[in-house]
């Protein structure tokens, strides 16, 4: 039989920044399927600690594009625009169209309207 020994709660990790640039505090840093927010300034090719859990303000779509989100809507980070997205949007006009984004991030830990500029998220729910 296979063993494991425990290593940590896993709410942060240990992450090698890579990119080039100082990762600021704050950041948010897409992860594979996950987001992750940069808990300290992580300097080029140092290493810092990233939240993987949590509840987090974050931007969110909103203006013409943007839609409301209700506690508990699944949502993902949309990397080219920089904001939070639902991540299941239905049409209703003229019949049913669903788009699902992939992966989803977590969900909308409130409410918010569709021109709120920020929602509260619980990431990799």
């Amino acid at each position: 039989m296979a063993s494991a020994d425990y290593w940590q709660r896993g709410e942060t990790l240990d992450y090698t920044n890579g990119t080039g640039a100082k990762i600021n505090a704050g950041d948010i840093l897409p992860l594979g399927d996950r987001l992750g927010v940069a808990g300290c300034d992580i300097p080029d090719g140092a290493a810092g600690s990233v939240h993987v859990t949590g509840v987090f303000k974050m931007p969110k779509d909103y203006g013409e594009s943007g839609k409301a989100l209700a506690m508990g809507q699944a949502v993902y980070w949309d990397s080219t625009n920089s904001c939070i997205k639902a991540a299941v949007a239905q049409e209703t006009s003229g019949g049913s169209v669903t788009t699902e984004a992939s992966p989803v991030h977590g969900y909308a830990a409130g409410p918010a309207d569709s021109a709120d500029q920020f929602a509260f998220v619980k990431i990799n729910a």
